[in-house]
């Protein structure tokens, strides 16, 4: 199994102006316009990976060498609410690729992650592949709006990048501000860990 980012949004969470704002930066100041977008990136991009959610749309691959039996999980929930935003292709038995159309197939997006399962028309079962590796692709669509304790979060961490862009100041290691405090913005978006 594997998982590939196809395409993200370039549009993110926390505005420049925001962001300058927060810092207490003239918004008429382009001089550190290219540095703050790019913290602003990592910081969203932290918090994606600290809660394993998406905060901006994203297109995601997934790739299995055969289709497992019930349902497939798709990581980094939740999906986007466009309809069709599912689709799965197959190498069949015969070798040839084939496209499994939306009535073939049940999305269930409102499990955190979303699952998809073959439709009742189809018997519960999902079609035969062919004995190939990556015989099986998913692709799909997240995005979720982050809530204000997240965005508040991103401009906390943009804040604490741009205030301290050396790890090392006067022979000290910089102490970034309290787990409990920072990160703990994030603890309501974080998918639990299954076991």
């Amino acid at each position: 199994m594997a998982l590939r980012l196809i395409s993200e949004s370039t549009t993110e969470p926390v505005t420049l102006d925001e962001t300058k704002q927060y810092l207490r930066l003239s918004t008429s100041d382009t001089s550190e316009d290219f540095v703050l977008t790019a913290l602003i990136k990592t910081a969203r991009i932290d918090a994606e990976t600290k809660t394993k959610r998406p905060y901006v749309a994203k297109t995601y691959r997934l790739t299995l060498d055969a289709f497992p039996e019930g349902g497939i999980e798709l990581p980094y929930p939740p999906l986007s609410t466009i309809a069709g935003i599912v689709t799965v292709n197959y190498v069949n038995s015969s070798g040839a690729t084939a496209h499994m159309n939306s009535s073939s197939i049940v999305v269930d997006a409102e499990s955190e992650p979303a699952m998809i399962f073959p439709s009742t028309a189809d018997d519960n079962d999902w079609p035969d592949t062919n004995d190939v590796v990556n015989a099986v692709t998913i692709q799909y669509e997240t995005t979720c709006a982050p809530p204000e304790n997240v965005k508040t979060w991103i401009k906390l961490r943009v804040s604490a990048l741009y205030e301290n862009r050396n790890p090392v100041v006067e022979g000290r290691i910089v102490q970034e501000l309290a787990r409990n405090y920072i990160d703990a913005l994030l603890d309501n978006e974080r998918l639990p860990e299954v076991y």
